[in-house]
């Protein structure tokens, strides 16, 4: 076998390596490392003082962030928004989604607002594939925290999918969560949650229903 053929054999099985072990490796440490200071932080604390700072982290997010660019509900945001017209009582996280065209200028509003002593700011970035980073805003004395995601309309315009190399996704396992029909985003609905807008995907209860299934029930998770 030539030398050349070596090499590319080599190179391959290192690509290889990275793409099954490396990148869900990294991107598990970054969760590992996130949850275990969240839960260092909210062991210490009231359901009722969580509730306040989740409120407190909604209300700074919203005046600095979403009322210059509306992001969109999801997950737990999105379910409490809809059945209840408010964050649920006992969730202990803000999860929004913009689109990705927004990245810099959401990424510098939240650089610009959460760069301070009360909050930390994570940044979950693997640069194998084109990939818009989650960003996250972990509140420093309780442990609630903001989840932000990005983005964007496929090629054929026929879903809104998570702002990321398929590869990737399928990887991870996470292309499920990330995939919308556009008819069930657009066009939104705009509203107002403790002054501040917010989008709701035309599809919301479509989309409760894949993510939840009984979701008019109020459980905890």
């Amino acid at each position: 076998m030539s030398a050349w053929k070596i090499v590319l054999i080599v190179i391959g099985c290192f690509i290889g390596l990275c793409l099954v072990c490396i990148i869900p490796l990294k991107y598990g440490v970054f969760d590992l490392k996130f949850n275990e200071k969240k839960r260092e932080l909210q062991h210490a604390h009231t359901s009722n003082d969580i509730q306040q700072s989740l409120h407190k982290l909604w209300d700074v997010a919203g005046q600095n962030i979403f009322k210059n660019i509306t992001p969109f509900a999801r997950a737990g945001t999105l379910l409490g928004l809809t059945r209840d017209q408010q964050l649920i009582p006992w969730d202990e996280d803000i999860d929004v989604w913009f689109w990705s065209r927004d990245y810099d200028k959401v990424k510098t509003l939240v650089l610009q607002t959460f760069n301070r002593d009360d909050y930390v700011i994570f940044i979950k970035k693997i640069s194998v594939f084109p990939c818009y980073p989650s960003i996250y805003i972990l509140d420093n004395a309780t442990g609630v925290h903001l989840d932000i995601h990005f983005r964007e309309i496929n090629k054929k315009r026929t879903k809104v999918v998570y702002a990321c190399h398929p590869f990737y996704l399928r990887v991870l396992q996470i292309k499920r969560y990330h995939d919308y029909q556009i008819n069930d985003v657009l066009p939104p609905e705009r509203i107002l949650y403790r002054g501040s807008p917010i989008f709701l995907p035309a599809g919301k209860r479509k989309i409760l229903k894949d993510w939840y299934g009984d979701w008019t029930t109020p459980k905890k998770y």
